[in-house]
């Protein structure tokens, strides 16, 4: 937003000082933080949207709808091929690492979620 690209120390840890005075919801971790609004429960989240920036930028909530999408229409796609498809939804043609990478939170979301299960690589609606 305010054109930083890379967040530095100092810059880290005024953000994280902003933020806990601010007591936002999030996810993730430190490095990693998802913010939610007041009115959302990341837990009961059940929308996607399509995004035009960085898949990393994708909470792992938000991937786990669209992977239950997929799987909805699938039923069950081995890992690999369920991260193909669920990238496509967020229109990705191309799997590189920032987005194989988001889209196997979202995978793992999904299964904690108990929207999936995953037995020997294949992964399956519950």
């Amino acid at each position: 937003m305010w054109g930083i690209s890379r967040i530095g120390n100092r810059i880290g840890e005024h953000f994280n000082k902003i933020f806990a005075r601010m007591n936002l919801k999030y996810t993730g971790s430190a490095k990693e933080r998802f913010f939610w609004r007041d009115e959302q429960s990341p837990t009961e989240y059940m929308n996607y949207r399509v995004y035009m920036t960085t898949a990393s930028d994708i909470s792992p909530e938000e991937v786990s709808v669209a992977v239950k999408e997929v799987l909805e229409s699938q039923f069950s796609l081995l890992r690999e091929d369920l991260i193909r498809e669920t990238a496509k939804l967020f229109g990705y043609s191309r799997l590189g690492t920032i987005v194989e990478a988001s889209m196997q939170k979202g995978i793992d979301k999904t299964i904690q979620r108990g929207f999936a299960k995953e037995d020997r690589g294949r992964v399956s609606m519950t």
